[in-house]
């Protein structure tokens, strides 16, 4: 969703009409890195083209009880920034980009209806960080 006004970008402070702004948008997500079909580990570039499912020496030798994750992005300067500011300090604003990410990540991947899972399970929050932040970020 656009603002009408421009805000501060979320990771440098520059004036934009969305949440993150273009250049911190390009600069940073990385939507494209390969990543483990099963655990969303980034994989090394050694790995593209060799077929079409992409697993890990881990999910390979000993396969966790799901079946897939989604990752938007390396957990790491500036991006952690955002994860923080939803999840401690009630920056509400970003929930609604990690959401917009995450259905768009969940349509590329699931463009074919017969690979739609069944369930898709949050991980709850507990009821005492409940009432500490006063919201579930989830």
């Amino acid at each position: 969703m656009q603002a009408v006004l421009p805000n501060a970008c979320a990771l440098c402070g520059n004036l934009s009409h969305n949440p993150v702004c273009t250049f911190c948008d390009e600069s940073y997500w990385n939507d494209g890195a390969l990543r483990c079909d099963v655990c969303a580990v980034p994989l090394p570039v050694t790995f593209r083209g060799r077929r079409a499912s992409y697993r890990c020496a881990d999910c390979i030798a000993e396969k966790p009880p799901f079946d897939a994750t989604f990752a938007l992005a390396d957990y790491r300067a500036p991006l952690d920034t955002l994860a923080v500011g939803l999840k401690f300090r009630a920056q509400l604003m970003q929930a609604r980009e990690f959401a917009r990410r995450l259905a768009r990540l969940a349509q590329d991947a699931w463009q074919d209806p017969s690979e739609c899972p069944d369930v898709i399970a949050p991980v709850p929050l507990a009821r005492r960080r409940l009432i500490e932040r006063g919201y579930n970020q989830a």
